[in-house]
């Protein structure tokens, strides 16, 4: 039997509507997250490229922000302003 192809821009749709219908309906149209600054990737985008990712079968946040940031940009345009390490979690130095 050979499978389908799944045409990767249209998965990104279709994932990033399933999410966002979901969001709506779990939340309400209220922030997920809501102290600290509002973030430069909304939680739709985010878990769009992160289920996309795992899919692809790229398993690295390295891997991930490039592939991403190399092919649909123009999609997610916050990844132009994103630095990698600002997902990292690392703790901000304390200059001493």
């Amino acid at each position: 039997m050979e499978a389908n192809a799944v045409d990767p821009d249209e998965f990104i749709v279709a994932i990033y509507c399933l999410g966002d219908d979901l969001f709506e309906e779990l939340l309400g149209g209220r922030r997920l997250r809501s102290r600290g600054p509002a973030p430069l990737l909304d939680d739709r985008e985010v878990l769009t490229i992160e289920i996309c990712a795992e899919f692809l079968g790229i398993d690295t946040d390295k891997g991930i922000f490039e592939f991403f940031r190399r092919h649909y940009a123009e999609w997610f345009p916050a990844l132009r302003r994103l630095h990698r390490t600002t997902s990292r979690g690392k703790p901000p130095t304390s200059g001493r």
